[in-house]
C-alpha cells in the first residue's frame, strides 16, 4: 500500500471518529459510518498470525476472521488478502506462510 493511500485512510478515519462524535445522527448514518470504519480497517494491511489448535498444529491466520490463510491451487505462496474476510495482509521480512 502506498504512503498517500494510507495518508487517506488515516484521514478518513479521522473524518469518521468526528462524526461519529455527533449523536443526532439517526440510525441509518450509524450503520454506515460503521461500515465504513471496517472497510478502512480491511485495507490497512496486517500481519497473519499463528493459531495452534487441539492437535498442536499450527496454521497462519488472518488477524480479522481467524481464518485460514492458504492458497490452495499454488501453496507457498503469500496472498495479499483473506479469502474470506478480505482483510490486506501484511507479510513483511520472513513471514510465514
Amino acid at each position: 500500500m502506498k504512503d498517500q493511500e494510507i495518508l487517506e485512510i488515516k484521514k478518513a478515519r479521522a473524518e469518521i471518529t468526528r462524526a461519529s462524535q455527533y449523536r443526532d445522527l439517526d440510525l441509518i448514518w450509524w450503520d454506515t459510518i460503521g461500515v465504513a470504519a471496517e472497510a478502512l480497517d480491511r485495507l490497512t494491511p496486517k500481519k497473519p498470525i499463528v493459531e495452534t489448535d487441539d492437535f498442536d498444529d499450527r496454521s497462519v491466520c488472518c488477524p480479522h476472521c481467524i481464518g485460514p490463510v492458504t492458497n490452495y491451487w499454488a501453496p507457498g505462496t503469500k496472498p495479499k488478502h483473506c479469502q474470506f474476510c478480505g482483510q490486506a495482509l501484511d507479510w513483511g521480512e520472513g513471514a510465514e506462510g
